[in-house]
């Protein structure tokens, strides 16, 4: 008798993900309609807002390719800003950006399953790096056209985040972690992905 595949605590599924967002939507679409009802209706625009918004420095998803990093190990995170799960992982990332040089290997966040207009998004994004210790490339998905791809390359991704992708020197998936990886029953990214990290690197 098959049994039902195994979902660890410390991540979001997609269904929750997608009821999540239908609620904040309708929330963002009720506030919307006090905002009109109530406010002044000489107020700027969302497109006068969007043009008046200043550049952020969250590139899309669509501009990080695998190819560039040819030689490297490459780690890949996929979260969100409201994931919490995804929130406590973050530290444990920002010391295996510390731990391991930059020649050797490549660390990068990539942003899905957010809500909102995308420029609000980047906003979003943006304030959160600046807040938080982060000190590796994040992207957007704004259209999850990548996070789509990444998970044909390695079908797990759809099932939820955080999820995390580590490639090999040759490009090859050496490891698909869905949720904060836990050692003994404690959440422990940092000495779990260092290991698997660390074991490309000696070959």
């Amino acid at each position: 008798m098959a049994t039902a595949p195994y979902i660890p605590r410390m991540m979001i599924p997609l269904l929750r993900i997608e009821r999540l967002r239908a609620m904040l939507v309708k929330a963002l679409l009720l506030v919307s309609f006090v905002t009109v009802g109530c406010g002044d209706s000489e107020g700027a625009s969302n497109t006068d807002l969007a043009s008046q918004a200043p550049q952020i420095p969250v590139p899309d998803a669509k501009q990080f390719a695998l190819g560039d990093h040819a030689g490297k190990v490459v780690l890949v995170n996929f979260w969100a800003t409201w994931c919490v799960p995804c929130r406590l992982e973050i530290p444990a990332l920002a010391q295996l950006r510390r731990d391991f040089s930059t020649e050797d290997v490549t660390i990068v966040g990539i942003s899905t399953g957010e809500y909102g207009a995308p420029d609000q998004v980047r906003q979003r994004l943006a304030t959160y790096i600046g807040q938080s210790d982060i000190n590796y490339p994040i992207y957007y998905d704004e259209t999850t056209e990548v996070t789509l791809h990444y998970n044909e390359m390695a079908p797990f991704i759809n099932i939820g985040i955080p999820a995390t992708l580590i490639l090999d020197q040759q490009g090859r998936v050496h490891k698909r972690q869905l949720g904060v990886p836990v050692r003994d029953g404690r959440m422990d990214p940092h000495g779990i992905l260092s290991e698997d990290i660390q074991r490309l690197l000696d070959g």
